[in-house]
């Protein structure tokens, strides 16, 4: 008889659990492992913040991820009641969301933020005093990547760090580049939570709207500038050839005709177009007059 260790049987049955969830299985928040008290069925050796049930990080990524998530347990902290409390953030990495769920909570919008509130809540992370949990959720088939903070977690974590935070994290993940994506997005919430991070400047609105009008200015004085560099060579064309009447420029209604498309108006001094005839002959009269004249002879 063959005796199993039974923690080597334990991984067999946490590997055949995550290799039918990679063949396709949508998760549902409330199905979701939770990675403190199933850290096996998260994909993990030990308790943590992570949990990769279909094992989208690879066993270092994994590993960083985990380190990075405990020195914002431990080094990072918010004012709460009469002291700090540390914040507390998970990340939660699935290969689909179920569609199904998501569609009653909403559609992918405003789903996708339940969906993650409802993980959260069901991992309870952060204080509940204080409600300093923040969740990282990366779905790969649906293309999502959301952070979720609690309202103890949003004075420190703004809306503008996330955004900064997801496009940093967007050159990775256009790669399918899950490692990269997801330890750059959780290093740059650590840094936020610390007060080190340097988000991109906004400019000033003033600044903003300077910048439209110069580059309407230009698009209408653009076509101005090209025709005072193309006047001289007009110019000396017309007397090399020896050209009489000159070349005529294009006038102000020729420049509304190219912006706005109204009609061209017809130069007098130009000679009229000749009418094309088909043949030469003797003009026929097809009057009825005529034709009557003619059927009397």
């Amino acid at each position: 008889i063959l005796f199993i260790p039974l923690s080597l049987a334990m991984r067999l049955v946490v590997s055949l659990l995550c290799a039918c969830a990679a063949d396709g299985k949508a998760w549902r928040y409330e199905e979701y492992p939770d990675p403190i008290t199933q850290p096996f069925a998260c994909g993990q050796k030990t308790s943590g913040w992570i949990c990769d049930p279909d094992g989208i990080l690879s066993r270092k990524a994994a590993e960083q991820v985990s380190d990075t998530l405990r020195r914002i347990t431990s080094e990072t902290s918010v004012l709460c009641g009469p002291g700090k409390r540390p914040f507390e953030m998970g990340v939660a990495l699935m290969q689909q969301m179920s569609r199904k769920q998501i569609h009653t909570l909403g559609g992918y919008g405003t789903g996708t933020e339940r969906f993650a509130e409802k993980l959260g809540n069901h991992w309870a992370i952060g204080n509940g005093r204080c409600n300093n949990g923040i969740l990282m959720l990366i779905s790969k088939d649906d293309s999502v990547v959301y952070v979720k903070t609690g309202t103890g977690a949003q004075e420190t974590l703004k809306n503008q760090h996330l955004a900064d935070v997801i496009q940093r994290m967007r050159p990775a993940l256009r790669k399918g580049d899950y490692d990269a994506a997801t330890v750059q997005g959780v290093e740059d919430i650590f840094l936020v939570l610390k007060g080190e991070f340097k988000s991109k400047p906004v400019l000033p609105i003033a600044y903003r709207v300077s910048l439209i009008i110069a580059g309407c200015l230009f698009f209408f004085i653009l076509p101005l500038f090209l025709i005072w560099l193309a006047v001289p060579i007009i110019r000396v064309s017309d007397w090399v050839y020896q050209k009489y009447p000159p070349t005529p420029l294009p006038s102000f209604t020729d420049f509304l005709t190219v912006y706005f498309g109204s009609p061209l108006e017809v130069d007098p001094t130009l000679p009229p177009t000749p009418r094309p005839r088909d043949c030469e002959g003797p003009d026929i009269d097809d009057s009825e007059e005529g034709n009557m004249e003619r059927g009397a002879v």
